[in-house]
């Protein structure tokens, strides 16, 4: 089996046989990664941790034999009420907001420090050959509000299957999970896409076309709001 070397603005992760090693640029993102892998460890599926190298920043994970929800024909075995349950698995646990850069996008008002996964897409859903559920990718778990893991997983949803995306907000909707939230939790993530060094000049462009749309959606709910 090859390998394989991923590089983002955050770490370098290396895929090699059976093994995921993660190499974190950051001391903090390290740290991170490993507080919120102990928590979500609680309730979801996760991959085995063999080794954790503290001078280096490296975590060195299982690697889980599956594909993740972003393939088309696996998304399609999931009805959206199965998707959205996934996310309504983060236990409602409060704790303190870690302070970023990106975290001035948020309003005071929606941050009510509620556990938040923080990367909680359909890229970080694995589907394992035994059609078990794993959860990856933790270092950027927080405490913010609850609908900022459903951003997340709209805006992954609707690179894939757009039918699927409306079907998830309806949910959300109907679950008395505010849409204004959502909307603030998918700036957050496309200004981290915008901001991102590593990510060419074409992804930006599109991930800007969505943005536009995002903000006409959130210009539309503060009107209804004035009226």
């Amino acid at each position: 089996m090859s390998n394989t070397t991923v590089f983002n603005h955050h770490n370098n992760v290396l895929i090699k046989d059976d093994i995921v090693i993660k190499q974190f640029l950051r001391k903090e993102d390290f740290q991170n990664e490993k507080e919120f892998y102990e928590i979500f460890s609680r309730y979801y599926n996760v991959p085995a941790i063999k080794k954790i190298d503290e001078e280096n920043n490296t975590i060195v994970y299982a690697r889980i034999n599956g594909t993740s929800l972003t393939e088309k024909k696996i998304l399609d075995e999931f009805s959206t009420k199965e998707i959205f349950l996934i996310r309504d698995k983060v236990p409602k646990i409060e704790g303190i907001l870690k302070e970023g850069v990106l975290t001035q996008l948020l309003p005071n008002k929606y941050i009510n420090g509620s556990l938040v996964h923080g990367d909680m897409k359909i890229d970080n859903i694995i589907v394992a050959q035994n059609n078990e559920i794993y959860l990856i990718d933790f270092e950027f778990g927080n405490y913010i509000f609850r609908e900022f893991d459903d951003a997340y997983m709209l805006l992954s949803i609707l690179q894939v299957d757009s039918l699927k995306a409306n079907e998830y907000l309806k949910l959300a909707a109907k679950d008395g999970i505010s849409k204004a939230k959502i909307i603030f939790g998918e700036l957050y993530f496309i200004n981290g896409v915008l901001m991102n060094p590593r990510i060419n000049v074409e992804v930006k462009r599109r991930w800007v076309k969505i943005e536009s749309y995002v903000l006409k959606e959130l210009q539309e709910i503060n009107c209804d709001h004035s009226q």
